[in-house]
């Protein structure tokens, strides 16, 4: 079901223009954004949630029909295509060591690779690593009958680029937590270096914040003390939110990126919400 819809008026009424489609695909949604280039400005938004997480055959299905379903692939030209891969079967390399040839191998360390799976890579501009992900084969498929050309990126090395660019008052440790349906994205920064990214799946709120302790434990954080970054889908008024601030003290949500304006449609939405989403426009800067 469509579930949300921002359109700026001026796409439609306003001199003919090209946009870019940032396209993210996950288990639990499809959105597609655009993306005035020009101004790097989001003037449309549409997001299409499912009422559980889908099987890969079900999102093939569903990515087929966005070409019927989409008000925002009917109204707008676009030059270029960009897609997000939202999950947890990637894989961080030292770019010293990367070798593209020898990448399913880098995958198979931490992932089990199956016959649909194919294995894509990309550079973490700023961490001096590649990140080795993988997309079902019958996504890819579904992906290139509906846009024929698009460039495929991880939604994870689009959050640590958009990390990077937050401003840094000292050289402390940074606890950044990502939220999507069901699962949480933990990363932890030093001066713009990565410690820890990894991803888990959670049904609870006690789950959630059980890895987000686990995190602190690991690399003997203290959780008094270090600030702690949300963003992604929480509410502020989420029992995870309520929770976790029993043990984290330095907890807020995040602010939206500073790497791209927004159309008036996006005002009410609050600064963390779709971070993500947003943080896609670095992969294509």
């Amino acid at each position: 079901d469509l579930s949300l819809n921002i359109l700026d008026e001026s796409v439609v009424s306003g001199d003919p223009k090209t946009y870019r489609l940032l396209c993210t695909v996950d288990a639990s949604f499809i959105s597609l954004a655009a993306l005035d280039k020009k101004e790097t400005r989001f003037v449309g938004l549409e997001i299409f949630q499912f009422s559980k997480p889908i099987t890969t055959k079900q999102l093939s299905e569903q990515i087929l029909s966005l070409s019927k379903q989409s008000s925002l692939l009917k109204k707008i030209n676009f030059d270029k295509v960009s897609v997000h891969i939202s999950g947890n079967q990637y894989t961080f390399i030292p770019s010293s060591l990367f070798r593209k040839e020898n990448a399913e191998q880098y995958y198979s360390l931490n992932h089990r690779k199956n016959s649909q799976s194919r294995i894509e890579s990309e550079n973490v501009n700023g961490f001096e690593m590649v990140n080795v992900f993988s997309v079902d084969e019958p996504v890819f498929s579904s992906l290139q009958k509906v846009f024929n050309n698009f460039s495929p990126h991880h939604h994870v090395t689009s959050l640590l680029a958009a990390l990077r660019l937050q401003p840094v008052n000292d050289n402390s440790k940074k606890l950044f937590i990502h939220f999507r349906p069901a699962w949480i994205d933990v990363i932890v920064t030093e001066n713009r270096k990565l410690l820890l990214g990894n991803s888990f799946n959670y049904k609870s709120a006690e789950d959630a914040v059980y890895f987000i302790l686990n995190a602190f434990e690991q690399l003997g954080l203290n959780p008094s003390s270090i600030e702690t970054v949300l963003m992604g889908g929480i509410e502020k008024d989420s029992a995870i939110f309520k929770l976790l601030s029993q043990y984290v003290v330095n907890v807020h949500f995040s602010e939206r990126i500073s790497s791209a304006k927004f159309t008036y449609g996006f005002d009410k939405m609050p600064s963390h919400f779709y971070y993500s989403i947003f943080s896609h426009v670095l992969c294509e800067s």
